[in-house]
């Protein structure tokens, strides 16, 4: 079976559909609630961005950390991950183009893939930590989040923190990328063997 393939059978499964629905319904939640009144600034894109990437964060260390502890599917789960990342864009795109932020056009375009590869890195590591333990794979996304805004908050510099996405920061970007690229060579490895 070929990559693409796995990819499309991994996106029929339930738990992948209802998990993006429940993205795509809180993302056109927030992007209601957070519009303006007429005659008010239009700043959505900021709240839309935040809620997108906490999402995205959650769902991606917790298949990461399922994906860790199996040892099976995991090139193919990242990008499905990341297909789904590209669908939900619309969504912030409408917010951002309503908005004009600071940040530039391509932080809002690139920024959630690398955030999706790297906190599915993170769930990949944890999961093979949790092999043994896997009553414990629901609390690390939780863990996860709470860990990386006490890393920001302690550091006072984004990092990994999904709450600090709608500001550009090369910091982020930086760390977002060397783990997205770790992740990745790491997928293709254990696909490979």
């Amino acid at each position: 079976m070929t990559l693409f393939a796995e990819v499309a059978q991994k996106l029929r499964q339930s738990e992948l559909l209802q998990s993006f629905a429940v993205i795509l319904a809180i993302l056109t939640l927030t992007l209601a609630v957070s519009w303006p009144g007429t005659g008010a600034p239009n700043d959505s894109w900021g709240n839309v961005a935040q809620v997108r990437s906490v999402l995205f964060m959650l769902f991606a260390v917790g298949f990461g950390a399922s994906t860790g502890a199996s040892r099976k599917g995991r090139l193919e789960t990242l990008l499905a991950w990341w297909l789904l990342a590209l669908l939900s864009l619309p969504a912030e795109a409408f917010a951002y183009a309503a908005s004009y932020p600071d940040a530039p056009v391509w932080w809002f375009t690139a920024q959630p893939l690398l955030d999706v590869g790297a906190y599915f890195g993170i769930g990949l590591v944890l999961g093979q930590f949790l092999r043994r333990l896997p009553v414990l794979l629901p609390l690390v996304p939780i863990f996860v989040f709470a860990a990386l805004l006490g890393l920001s908050t302690t550091f006072e510099t984004p990092l990994l923190s999904p709450l600090a996405v709608a500001q550009f920061s090369w910091t982020r970007l930086t760390s977002t990328a060397l783990l997205t690229l770790a992740t990745l060579t790491f997928c293709i490895r254990s696909r490979l063997t």
